[in-house]
């Protein structure tokens, strides 16, 4: 199957986490979610912060005894923090284990949070919400029914990025609540016309399971893409609040409509 510019496919790629009390969607009432995005190596940035707390319990310890202005190593001065590199350099623990001095470069991203059209699309948002909170086994796939830890794979700069696999991750997967794929909601099928719109992507009619894209602009920006997916797949929800953190989401260079660096939903659930 062939992913073009302006085809919000699953994309076929074949290569080779007690239980939740979950919110019922009323019908009159929109649903809030939250997912907050992280933009950058994820796992890299755990270990750093790791290695620097370290760094700063040591300091918080020892602070007194080397007559250091404070006992925070985020709050010390530039020469008292050399004195402390000096010091490290010859702890065998802390060179073994390589211990940071400086804070770790913070990850881009944000919290982006939608409202959900519940009243017209109540399946859809139902397994939105539950994907969002985890907790669910899927009975096809029998993996973790949870966006969390997930990744953003598919980026289109002024058009759309794409997320959702909960079974592999990479695109070629996914999974729903209601055993693999659902139908569409035909009040969803809508022309699509501002960024932070919330939309299922999909490998055809009817074949919605867990993979969603967001839009990154207004249809203006965009009018020949934009118009050419309205009425083909289900939205159910708008970007109420963080279109900055698509706005920074947008700004990730991409090549083959892969992001060059990782965009993770690092929590997601319901305000």
């Amino acid at each position: 199957m062939t992913l073009q510019n302006t085809c919000l496919l699953q994309k076929k790629f074949f290569f080779p986490p007690p239980r939740y009390t979950f919110v019922t969607t009323a019908p009159d009432n929109m649903t809030k979610i939250y997912l907050d995005v992280a933009i950058g190596n994820t796992l890299k940035h755990t270990d750093e912060t790791l290695r620097y707390n370290k760094t700063k319990a040591w300091v918080k310890q020892w602070a007194t005894t080397y007559g250091f202005a404070t006992d925070n190593l985020d709050e010390l001065e530039q020469n008292d923090k050399e004195t402390v590199r000096d010091i490290l350099s010859n702890d065998p623990t802390a060179q073994e284990e390589k211990w940071l001095v400086d804070i770790p470069k913070p990850l881009g991203g944000g919290r982006l949070i939608f409202e959900l059209l519940n009243k017209q699309c109540p399946k859809t948002c139902d397994n939105f919400v539950a994907l969002c909170q985890g907790g669910k086994i899927g009975k096809a796939s029998k993996k973790p029914l949870h966006y969390k830890s997930t990744h953003l794979f598919r980026l289109v700069p002024d058009f759309v990025v794409q997320g959702g696999d909960v079974t592999r991750d990479d695109g070629s997967g996914g999974d729903s609540i209601y055993n693999g794929k659902f139908n569409d909601e035909k009040a969803g099928l809508l022309k699509f016309t501002k960024a932070g719109q919330l939309a299922m992507a999909n490998s055809g009619k009817n074949t919605n399971t867990s993979q969603f894209f967001i839009t990154l602009k207004n249809r203006d920006d965009n009018a020949k893409a934009f118009d050419k997916i309205g009425g083909k797949y289900v939205i159910f929800g708008q970007a109420v609040d963080g279109l900055e953190v698509l706005d920074e989401i947008n700004n990730v260079p991409a090549k083959n409509e892969t992001p060059g660096i990782e965009i993770t939903i690092v929590d997601c659930g319901v305000v």
